[in-house]
């Protein structure tokens, strides 16, 4: 039986006690197994222990390890028992010089009918395996001039060719080595299975260290869930190494940004305003490490409003990818998020608080005034695009409405649109 680190066992008819009266049940001791899975050694008295002499096996029923000196009492009967075992190994103990991951073991019991101790022995073999741990980790997503890496360093008995485990044999069985060799069955597990998906995927743990090329790199999510399963049932987990980030467990491994890798943002500044108090930072060209928010703060004069778009709009809408904030002293702060590549980036004014033809549109403190040429029906939204309000105005009439502070755009009949600032 292969069993498997804090991984419940559950044998129904492991032996059977035959009928009698006075019926007990004792553990007698074990002994290790061979590589071909024969005893090798002494009996050693007990259950198997660390060298502190703490229990690696406990009854999943009780929590306890099983009797090693006081007998267990079975009751009267004239059929046979079998006699059912739970039980779960705990992880090995650092430092016990004794046992290894993949050690072999055998448990003896001893039963006593109508008072005798009975010649029958009932024996337990198993070969126990602790779970993989990730000792090396390394995911960095691709950019210029560099394929990006995704390397992961497993340790552990389980992550091995040769501990598959065959079944639907394809000729009989012999041996310990012909029941090692894989080929001789139709079908077979793997001794441990991994996932970068969160478990829609399932690999063969079989090789130390898995490198993938570029196009699966690129192919990865931007956070890389990484399990592990091992089989019968035991269920998955997140291995040690490449758990969760403990600063957000709602997240599994992001990548690692390589520090040489930079962005390279150029300001296209078309304000007409050179000054240094526009601008925070005030530069032509900025570096920014991939992956990385920009921030540019710009303090207009007058009733000027900034606008800010950049050369990524294309693909990825300044609507999601650039957040405007207008702080308290009346600047704006411009966020690009998450920089990826090189950038242009243009700042400009926009018509606001000016008069078109009669029409005006303009911010007071938390009001949004509109003042139309012409009679017609005027559309408010957001600095996102979000439709926010609708009113319908006469010719030269002039309406007010409270707004929170931020950036709108006022779309009109005729198609002319404007943008303006409440702050």
């Amino acid at each position: 039986m292969r069993i498997y680190e804090d991984c419940p066992v559950h044998v129904d008819s492991l032996f059977y006690i035959r009928p009698g009266t006075k019926r007990t049940l004792k553990v007698e001791g074990h002994r290790f197994l061979d590589e071909n899975f024969q005893p090798d050694g002494p009996l050693i008295p007990g259950l198997p222990k660390d060298h502190l002499g703490r229990h690696y096996l406990t009854n999943t029923e009780t929590g306890k390890p099983f009797s090693e000196f006081d007998e267990i009492e079975l009751p009267a009967s004239d059929d046979d028992t079998y006699f059912p075992i739970s039980f779960v190994h705990h992880p090995l103990t650092e430092g016990d010089p004794v046992y290894k991951d993949g050690y072999g073991v055998e448990i003896s019991f001893i039963a006593t009918i109508d008072g005798v101790e009975q010649p029958f022995n009932g024996i337990l073999r198993y070969q126990y395996f602790q779970k993989p741990t990730v000792t090396g980790f390394s995911y960095q997503r691709p950019g210029p001039g560099y394929p990006g890496q995704f390397t992961m360093t497993f340790q552990g008995e389980l992550v091995k060719p040769e501990n598959r485990v065959g079944y639907d044999t394809i000729r009989w069985i012999n041996s310990v080595s012909e029941a090692r060799d894989w080929t001789n069955f139709k079908k077979y597990t793997a001794g441990a299975y991994y996932s970068l998906d969160d478990g829609e995927t399932w690999f063969e743990a079989t090789d130390k260290t898995v490198n993938l090329t570029q196009s699966q790199v690129e192919n990865l999510p931007e956070v890389v869930n990484v399990k592990m399963r091992l089989p019968g049932g035991c269920g998955s987990f997140f291995p040690v190494g490449a758990e969760y980030d403990p600063n957000d467990p709602s997240r599994g491994r992001r990548p690692d940004v390589p520090f040489s890798i930079t962005r390279q943002i150029t300001l296209n500044n078309e304000t007409g305003d050179a000054s240094s108090t526009l601008l925070e930072p005030l530069k032509q060209i900025y570096d920014v490490a991939t992956g990385k928010d920009f921030t540019l703060t710009v303090r207009p004069t007058g009733n000027n409003v900034p606008t800010l778009t950049t050369s990524r709009n294309g693909r990825l809408s300044d609507e999601i990818g650039v957040k405007t904030e207008v702080l308290p002293d009346g600047a704006y702060r411009f966020t690009i998020r998450k920089v990826q590549e090189n950038l242009t980036v243009t700042l400009k004014y926009t018509v606001s608080n000016a008069e078109v033809d009669g029409t005006r549109v303009w911010g007071e403190d938390g009001t949004l005034c509109i003042t139309s040429a012409a009679a017609g029906r005027a559309n408010i939204y957001n600095a996102l695009g979000h439709f926010v309000n609708s009113l319908t105005l006469s010719a030269g009439e002039t309406r007010r409405l409270s707004m929170p502070a931020g950036i709108y755009i006022v779309k009109l009949d005729n198609g002319r649109a404007y943008k303006a600032a409440v702050r």
